[in-house]
């Protein structure tokens, strides 16, 4: 196994130019002037109408997208739902319980959920509370996830968004969404991985970014950058180019990149797809902007 290290995004963000890049919360649908579909580039919209009844996400619905693709038949659509979906959606659940409006995330009969930008806590999450400051911290508990399904769960948002008519130099990456064996197994060993965490608390964006590499440095062709309100999820495109360097796992303070311009420390997580991530406690603080709110919950709920 190659060497992990780590390597400062400064290094980085001036080798990379933004191809193409969406905000997924507006309604729209790209590559309108494709009737093949792009994946299996077999059923075709013109002569294949039944296979195309459905409205493909571009980014899956459980982010609240309405970016469709034109160009991905329903078979596809329901293979990528089926294989990658519900562990995105395992992965995101707890985080979707702080982002989206009355999605509650139900542990053991505890919930937590927002309405309408204040978050409701079962007490039974809560481990630490810090009067003066006004946080709590809540611990609830991850399920086992496969890293490489969730990688694959992005790595189809990339393509969503990739150039059609470059499709050749991506076909290795369609067979590892399409579950290849051999592409599989090479991932693992050559251990890429997925980046993740929260940069700017108060961010209600929502996007999805394609970058390439412009530069003859040593660093990946293609990067995705998903910005999803307060949390960002970050991959490079695999099966490229220089695979040796696919396990630098770059700082996140994106600069210019990531709209990190004025956030001094993105703070993170990396997952290797060589791994599956085990059933263990996870933390999580919030902190109270209202006092008189904040207040109130501790009074009602005795704590």
């Amino acid at each position: 196994m190659i060497k992990k290290e780590f390597i400062p995004i400064i290094e980085y963000y001036r080798n990379y130019r933004l191809l193409y890049k969406y905000d997924y919360s507006k309604k729209y649908t790209i590559w309108k002037n494709h009737s093949k579909c792009f994946y299996c580039n077999k059923n075709d919209r013109i002569k294949n109408k039944d296979k195309f009844n459905q409205e493909a996400h571009a980014v899956p619905n459980l982010l609240e997208s309405r970016l469709y693709n034109y160009d991905e038949c329903d078979e596809c659509n329901i293979h990528f739902a089926n294989c990658y979906e519900n562990e995105l959606s395992l992965f995101l659940n707890p985080i979707q319980g702080l982002l989206k409006n009355n999605h509650k995330f139900d542990q053991n009969g505890a919930r937590y959920y927002n309405k309408d930008g204040d978050i409701f806590i079962d007490p039974k999450f809560i481990t630490n509370i810090n009067y003066e400051i006004r946080t709590i911290t809540c611990e609830y508990t991850a399920p086992v996830l496969d890293n490489l399904d969730i990688y694959c769960a992005l790595l189809k948002m990339a393509l969503s968004v990739f150039d059609r008519e470059k499709r050749k130099i991506i076909q290795d990456s369609i067979d590892l969404l399409f579950r290849d064996f051999n592409k599989q197994i090479e991932m693992r060993f050559k251990n890429h991985f997925i980046l993740f965490g929260m940069n700017n608390e108060l961010s209600q964006k929502t996007t999805v970014s394609l970058y390439k590499r412009h530069t003859k440095e040593n660093c990946p062709l293609y990067f995705l950058f998903i910005q999803h309100r307060r949390f960002f999820y970050q991959i490079y495109l695999p099966f490229l180019s220089d695979e040796t360097i696919f396990n630098l796992a770059p700082a996140t303070i994106f600069d210019k990149v990531a709209d990190f311009q004025h956030i001094p420390k993105a703070r993170y997580e990396i997952k290797y797809v060589s791994e599956i991530s085990p059933k263990k406690k996870e933390n999580f603080t919030l902190v109270s902007t209202d006092k008189e709110k904040f207040e109130n919950y501790i009074k009602s709920n005795n704590l």
